[in-house]
């Protein structure tokens, strides 16, 4: 299975790229996405991602194609082809 992981903002900085394809063995959930890209992509982004506990952030947001999903949405599971997009907010004023 394959899906294709967007990184914006200052999350896309710290990447090094604005997209990837990734293999996935089998069904996951984002925050399983959000592991296996921090862990492969080093602790600079691993640190943006997951707290001290391996958690994924609550302020990063998280989309599966259009759609907004929580990070504690165990219900939600990727599926081949999807598109997940990583987003840090961005404020200002």
């Amino acid at each position: 299975m394959q899906v294709t992981v967007e990184y914006t903002a200052q999350i896309k900085s710290i990447a090094g790229l604005a997209r990837e394809v990734i293999k996935l063995d089998g069904p996951c959930t984002v925050a399983d996405i959000a592991r296996q890209v921090a862990s492969a992509r080093g602790e600079d982004l691993a640190g943006i991602l997951l707290d001290e506990n391996g958690q994924p952030r609550p302020s990063i947001l998280v989309f599966r194609g259009e759609d907004q999903v929580r990070w504690d949405d165990t219900s939600t599971v990727v599926s081949d082809g999807d598109t997940i997009t990583l987003l840090s907010p961005v404020s200002g004023g």
